[in-house]
């Protein structure tokens, strides 16, 4: 009779427990929590076929995190080397990227050897006539910063891109779950030749989930992994190539947001509620052992 009532006020507390953590649970889990925000970059190429050469290019992303991982703030530079080994010649050179209308998107510039020079933008559709088609590795349209560059005939140009650019974990009523860090390293067929390059990505505080330089051959997908070395407060991941064609097509990055699925409001209520529940439960378990041994004396 008495572990009867001991399991019914058990058994009320529980219920009790249970009234108010669910429906606070379930109202503050985010729905949309798998969405991804995926960006795309890529090497810069020429709008015609043209016999110039990128016999070296130096890709650096820097990705420092907030603390609460809200926000990673990226920063890019690079540094390409063309040369022309023939004739004196013009073309247009374009850096694809995603479109930048709805993002934080800040300080771009374009150099020729130090000298800042002018850009369009340009967006390009994905079909297969584009005159990049075969060099972008995803079906989506690219803001594209083009460049009327001329090339002097036996001469090597370096060229510079750079700016800011941050991944919000929010964005309007969009929650991101994971960020995607996409760079077309594939781009790099689009010259004439081989190629020393290196790609780097130093990740500052939070470190990505997944790391991926990915290629397809007669058969199959592959992978390379890449060279880690630890810096300050973070980690540099880099592949390198030397002298050599690039038949790879891409190097991704994952990234994860934070993600608060109860408030701190709620969190406080379920804190107390556990506690009190708990507490109950203890006071009963003493009543119980109480009257048992008074009943033991008794007999």
């Amino acid at each position: 009779m008495l572990k009867t009532k001991a399991t019914s006020i058990i058994s009320a507390i529980l219920i009790l427990v249970g009234t108010v953590y669910l429906p606070i649970g379930i109202h503050e889990v985010n729905a949309n929590e798998i969405n991804v925000d995926e960006d795309e970059f890529g090497m810069i190429i020429p709008k015609n076929n043209t016999n110039l050469m990128m016999p070296e290019a130096q890709v650096l992303f820097e990705v420092s995190s907030t603390d609460n991982l809200k926000e990673y703030q990226i920063r890019f530079n690079a540094n390409y080397t063309i040369f022309n080994p023939n004739e004196t010649t013009t073309t247009l050179v374009g850096a694809p990227f995603v479109h930048w209308a709805s993002f934080d998107f800040n300080n771009f510039r374009v150099l020729a050897n130090g000298t800042e020079i002018e850009y369009e933008i340009m967006t390009i559709e994905y079909y297969e006539d584009s005159p990049w088609y075969e060099y972008l590795s995803d079906p989506i349209e690219r803001d594209v910063y083009v460049s009327n560059l001329t090339f002097v005939s036996n001469t090597s140009t370096t060229l510079h891109y750079s700016f800011d650019y941050k991944l919000f974990w929010k964005v309007g009523n969009i929650v991101y779950g994971l960020a995607f860090l996409h760079y077309d390293i594939g781009t790099a067929r689009a010259w004439s030749g081989n190629i020393t390059e290196t790609v780097t990505i130093a990740a500052y505080g939070q470190q990505p989930t997944t790391l991926r330089c990915t290629g397809r051959n007669e058969t199959d997908w592959y992978e390379i992994e890449p060279t880690i070395k630890e810096v300050e407060n973070g980690f540099k991941y880099s592949w390198s190539w030397k002298n050599e064609r690039i038949e790879e097509d891409r190097i991704t990055c994952h990234f994860p947001f934070y993600q608060r699925r109860i408030s701190p409001l709620n969190q406080f209520i379920i804190g107390v509620t556990l506690g009190s529940a708990a507490f109950l439960a203890c006071i009963v378990f003493i009543i119980i052992k109480v009257i048992k041994i008074r009943k033991g004396k008794k007999m």
